[in-house]
């Protein structure tokens, strides 16, 4: 949705984005460190949640980047 907005106004995705960029990325380095469990369940959970978490990274550069 942010990726979207970006093309007509992208001064609105920065103003929102800038003051909790900070604060994502320390909870997400925080979970990428997080070493998984050895219950299968929990790790399959855990590492959903990392694939996710790099997903939101790249797309987070690719907003960041001048075209």
């Amino acid at each position: 949705m942010l990726y979207t907005i970006k093309e007509e106004h992208p001064e609105a995705v920065k103003m929102y984005l800038t003051p909790i960029i900070g604060q994502w990325n320390e909870a997400f380095v925080t979970i990428l460190n997080k070493r998984t469990a050895d219950v299968p369940e929990i790790e399959v959970a855990e590492w959903g949640l990392k694939t996710e978490i790099l997903k939101v990274r790249v797309l987070l550069c690719l907003m960041s980047s001048p075209r």
